[in-house]
């Protein structure tokens, strides 16, 4: 799993060169998905 989201972000940043912010933004999209996705495990 770990390998498939590197490889992800990989070919983002080849497919996105120089556009930081667009990387950004998709990684804090990311970390939201995992937090809304550990907050119902949780509960």
């Amino acid at each position: 799993m770990a390998d498939l989201m590197d490889a992800r972000s990989k070919q983002e940043a080849n497919t996105a060169q120089g556009s930081g912010k667009e990387r950004l933004t998709r990684k804090q999209h990311q970390l939201q998905k995992l937090q809304a996705t550990g907050f119902q495990t949780k509960s």
